[in-house]
């Protein structure tokens, strides 16, 4: 596994994703946080709503889902500014 998708994975372990709904984002095609740019609320929520109601259905915190949300305005932020889309720098 390639370094960046180290981080992104250790990331989403910070914000309270467990192994088997960041497997199911992966899934769903977040797999890097160049993915999560320019997603706002809704989308997450969209997202989400998926992975809960499965097959097979993963339960996602509601707190993690909250920090994904912030997780993806940093990484829009981070890119309308230029500066560098690490996910370990988000903290």
């Amino acid at each position: 596994m390639a370094a960046e998708a180290v981080a992104f994975q250790a990331a989403l372990t910070r914000i309270g994703l467990n192994a088997d709904s960041s497997a199911a984002l992966n899934a769903n095609g977040i797999t890097a946080v160049q993915d999560l740019i320019n997603l706002d609320s809704k989308d997450i929520e969209q997202i989400l709503k998926i992975i809960r109601t499965g097959p097979p259905p993963v339960p996602v915190p509601y707190l993690a889902q909250k920090r994904l949300g912030i997780f993806s305005y940093w990484a829009t932020r981070q890119n309308r500014l230029g500066e560098p889309i690490d996910a370990a720098l988000f903290t």
